[in-house]
């Protein structure tokens, strides 16, 4: 009986690395969440470690999540609002061609 009102108020976050084919992290690399109904974005550049992290992120909302660096693109992910997920681990790899 906790209520779903609570439920519906609840917040998630995402976080992860930026990595070349190889696992090699990325540093300065920019991630990018949209939100697919506002479109509203956000970016984050990564750190030495290639980690980066969104926090109060809408459990209504579906998210789309990439990163991009020197021009190349890692693959979009999509973050669905039906994952019930309080945090998600995403890992995005950026090809180097190297």
């Amino acid at each position: 009986m906790a209520g779903s009102a609570s439920a519906q108020n609840t917040q998630k976050s995402v976080q992860g690395r930026v990595v070349t084919e190889n696992d090699v992290p990325i540093r300065s690399a920019i991630v990018y969440l949209s939100d697919v109904r506002t479109m509203a974005v956000q970016s984050y550049i990564t750190q030495e470690d290639g980690a980066y992290r969104f926090q109060q992120m809408s459990s209504n909302d579906d998210y789309k999540l990439w990163a991009q660096v020197d021009g190349r693109k890692s693959k979009t992910k999509v973050l669905s609002s039906f994952d019930d997920r309080k945090v998600f681990h995403v890992i995005l790899k950026i090809e180097t061609g190297k």
